[in-house]
C-alpha cells in the first residue's frame, strides 16, 4: 500500500495500491518505460521504495535480460543448482536426471553442455524460467518471459506456469504481448504516469485497441 519508487534520484512510481491472490495469473501491462521493470524490482527487494510491501514465502525473478542472473557456467549446472536446494533429499543422479528432462522439454538439450552466456537471447530466456520454475517460490515475477520465443516454446512457458499456479504459484508477468494477457491473466493492470490501474475485461479490449491504432 501507497507504495512509491525512484529511478535513480526521481520519483518513478507513486502510491500504487494492490494485493496479488495466491494463485493466480497477473498480467503488468503498460507503454516502454512505464516502470514495469522497476515495480517488478521493487516487488523483489532490488529497487529502493517506500509505503508498506508485504511479501509472503519465497520471490522469484526473471529479468527481462537473463543474462544478469546466471550464477554458474554450464546450462545444466544452473537447473541442478536450483533443484539441489529445493529438494536436498535426492541423489546427484537424480538431479541430473530431473534437470536434463526439463531441459529436453524446453529444447535445450544439446546445450547441456555449455554456458549459458553462448545461448541466444531466447533459449536464455527459456534457461532463466527453467531455473526459477524448478524452485519452490512462492510468488515469480517474469518480466517479458516470451519475449524471442517461437509459438510452440510460448505454448510450453506458459503451460508449465500453468501447472505451478495450480498448485499455488502466484506470478506477475510484466508484458507487451496482450493476446498473450487476454489469454492466461486472471487479473491485468495497467502501469501508467506512475499510476496502476486494474483493467476490466472492456477496459483491457479499449486498450489493446488504443496500442493496436497506435502501432
Amino acid at each position: 500500500s501507497n507504495l512509491s519508487a525512484c529511478y535513480g534520484k526521481k520519483p518513478f512510481l507513486s502510491e500504487l495500491n494492490f494485493a496479488i491472490e495466491k494463485g493466480s495469473i497477473t498480467a503488468l501491462v503498460g507503454s516502454n518505460g512505464s516502470g514495469k521493470s522497476t515495480l517488478l524490482g521493487a516487488i523483489a527487494g532490488l529497487v529502493k521504495h517506500k509505503g508498506k510491501l508485504k511479501v509472503s514465502g519465497q520471490v522469484g525473478l526473471v529479468f527481462q535480460n537473463p543474462r544478469f542472473q546466471f550464477l554458474t557456467l554450464k546450462v545444466r549446472t544452473e537447473v541442478e543448482m536450483t533443484l539441489q536446494v529445493c529438494e536436498p533429499d535426492k541423489s546427484a543422479a537424480e538431479i541430473r536426471a530431473a534437470a536434463d528432462d526439463m531441459l529436453s522439454r524446453f529444447g535445450l538439450a544439446d546445450y547441456a553442455e555449455v554456458s549459458p552466456y553462448e545461448l541466444s537471447q531466447g533459449q536464455q530466456r527459456r534457461l532463466a524460467i527453467i531455473s526459477m520454475l524448478a524452485g519452490q517460490k512462492d510468488l515469480l515475477l517474469l518480466d517479458e518471459p516470451t519475449y524471442a520465443q517461437d509459438e510452440q516454446a510460448t505454448s510450453f512457458i506458459m503451460r508449465l506456469l500453468a501447472e505451478k499456479v495450480e498448485q499455488g504459484l502466484s506470478a506477475v508477468i510484466a508484458t507487451h504481448d496482450l493476446a498473450l494477457a487476454r489469454r492466461c491473466a486472471n487479473r491485468i493492470l495497467l502501469l501508467a504516469d506512475g499510476k496502476l490501474q486494474e483493467l476490466l475485461p472492456a477496459q483491457f479490449e479499449e486498450y489493446a485497441a488504443e496500442v493496436l491504432r497506435a502501432s
